[in-house]
């Protein structure tokens, strides 16, 4: 049952038989707490349910002792509305027959917080959520949808700041700020969040176990501003020179039609004394940076983080030798003879051929959409 908490614990101290038991998956200002019945106790441990929780065998999740409300009797279906009262003890096995709590054991949580806020209003959720490795990324994005449901249900056209900082044990602070918008309210725009989907590769990550420690997410919405959309771009010239600055013109079209130019300079590399040059234009967002495969859960927080900023055109120069991502490092622009021993198989294992390229990254007060090529 998925509510709100009180900040008061009520209802029993300990379990009794017949009595209700609960799984608590996030406590705080949103509760999400499975309740069952109490079937069996004996000394600390006790049985509920008489059916699966997830089917998920041996797991270690907090439960709660719960209140029954009020029982809804129905034919077809009847059910109890309760709420999760005193932690107490620690899920440890979960099965098809029922499922099993330890009480002399206990488990920590994870701390976070949601903050969302526009020029009105300012609305922050503090939670607590169960630490499991496929449980956990669902329950928070099941948490920021209900915070943004609850604070700024909204469906208007709004650009939207999200800064996510996520604290894993032995590790550095991860901080991914991203810049976005939205046609269709909050709750659509949040849905494809770098920050919320790093919290799945983290905690699912082939490296090591990552150990969350805490989850703070801060939104920030501004309604009515929408992007500038890319819809063309022009060189002064067929050609160029090697060493030679081109003043590539990019064509916006601002919401209600008005079309904008701007200018974007970029430098003709050296290296390019012939072939056909191709420049790419986009908004920041659109661009992921070259990175190579982590080899440790450092570097794994070093390629989640790394990103180009939203309000931002990234201007890419592609040129026509290769690179190479190894051990975790990006190597660019490779001599032919190291790439031609690639080839030949002389060097194996944790590669991945790339394209040279050369950005310049321009600061932009808006959002930029689209993406254009010449």
């Amino acid at each position: 049952l998925q509510g709100g908490g009180t900040g008061k614990a009520e209802g029993p101290k300990n379990f009794e038989q017949g009595g209700a038991i609960g799984v608590s998956l996030v406590s705080g200002d949103i509760a999400m707490t499975g309740t069952g019945t109490v079937t069996y106790k004996r000394g600390s441990k006790v049985v509920g349910f008489g059916h699966s929780m997830f089917n998920a065998g041996e797991i270690y999740l907090p439960m709660t002792t719960a209140k029954i409300k009020h029982p809804m009797a129905s034919l077809a279906r009847s059910f109890k509305l309760s709420s999760p009262a005193r932690q107490l003890g620690v899920l440890i096995q979960d099965r098809q027959a029922g499922i099993m709590a330890d009480t002399s054991k206990s488990i920590a949580m994870i701390p976070m917080t949601v903050t969302i806020k526009s020029k009105l209003n300012r609305s922050v959720y503090r939670l607590k959520l169960a630490k499991h490795r496929f449980l956990t990324p669902s329950l928070v994005r099941s948490v920021v949808a209900k915070s943004v449901k609850e604070a700024m249900s909204d469906v208007s056209a709004a650009s939207f700041k999200i800064k996510s900082s996520i604290s894993v044990k032995g590790q550095r602070k991860l901080v991914i700020s991203e810049d976005n918008y939205t046609s269709g309210g909050l709750r659509m725009g949040i849905f494809f969040s770098r920050g919320i989907r790093a919290v799945r590769t983290l905690t699912q990550n082939p490296l090591r176990e990552a150990d969350l420690q805490r989850i703070d997410v801060e939104i920030s919405v501004s309604f009515g501003k929408r992007p500038l959309e890319l819809i063309g771009l022009r060189a002064p010239s067929s050609q160029v020179r090697p060493g030679e600055t081109v003043r590539l013109e990019a064509t916006f079209r601002e919401y209600g039609g008005k079309k904008v130019r701007r200018i974007f300079p970029f430098e003709v590399p050296a290296s390019m004394d012939s072939g056909i040059l191709m420049v790419e234009l986009s908004g920041g967002r659109y661009v992921r940076p070259d990175r190579a495969t982590p080899q440790n859960l450092a570097q794994l927080i070093d390629y989640l983080e790394k990103g180009y900023p939203g309000r931002s055109a990234v201007l890419s120069v592609y040129l026509p030798t290769r690179g190479l991502t190894m051990k975790g490092r990006v190597l660019a622009d490779l001599p032919p003879s190291v790439l031609d021993s690639l080839r030949s198989g002389t060097v194996v294992q944790d590669q991945s051929m790339l394209k040279t390229k050369v950005r310049r990254v321009f600061a932009t007060q808006e959002l930029i959409s689209g993406r254009g090529r010449i």
